[in-house]
């Protein structure tokens, strides 16, 4: 809802970073678990439960911890120099952005990965049409930033409509929380037909 059209009162509602992430593991596991139940019967429920859990955290529980400490991080070096939204539902779908930030320098679409590996820009193609690529742990993400793209979209499609937004600058970003970076690397942006899309590091 635009603050503007809002009833005074109205205090912003930042959610939970990785919440999302957490409920969709829960529901996969209860389904796999219940679906056990059916055809096995409780005792093969039990130990399907016990596995699937495993699998879950190691999968969904990941994701939801990797946006829960870029939340963190973000809340203590900016503070409340950023308006913090998490977990924000795109309407219509069942996908959600994982972070928004609102900050003096503009809107901050920050989609967050808890991926494994070092995190590479690769160039491809001829010199006059040079593409470039984003590689984590040697496997080829780039159709990340397509994704990223996509949810910038809508958060320009949401300030379009507001005539006080005009003007406001809006930045996607893929933030790798767990990927490692050499010593002499730096964020970069990701080139590849119709997307920009800036590649960052969170780190301690």
């Amino acid at each position: 809802m635009c603050l503007a059209c809002a009833p005074s009162d109205t205090a912003i509602a930042p959610d939970t970073a990785g919440a999302s992430a957490a409920s969709e593991g829960e529901r996969r596991k209860a389904k796999r678990v219940e679906q056990v139940r059916r055809q096995y019967g409780d005792y093969a429920a039990a130990v399907a439960e016990q596995v699937v859990g495993r699998e879950t955290s190691e999968t969904w529980g990941k994701g939801s911890a990797g946006e829960t400490r870029l939340a963190a991080y973000i809340a203590r070096e900016v503070g409340d120099h950023a308006i913090a939204l998490h977990d924000r539902l795109i309407p219509g779908t069942k996908t959600n952005i994982d972070h928004i930030f609102v900050a003096p320098t503009g809107v901050w679409v920050v989609d967050a990965k808890a991926y494994k590996g070092k995190v590479e820009k690769r160039d491809v193609g001829p010199f006059w049409r040079e593409e470039n690529q984003v590689y984590v742990g040697g496997r080829n993400r780039t159709k990340l930033v397509n994704g990223v793209e996509k949810q910038v979209e809508c958060v320009l499609a949401a300030l379009k409509a507001d005539p006080a937004a005009k003007g406001t600058d809006v930045y996607g970003v893929l933030c790798f929380v767990e990927s490692e970076w050499g010593l002499l690397d730096f964020p970069f942006r990701s080139v590849v037909p119709g997307c920009c899309i800036r590649a960052h590091f969170e780190s301690d």
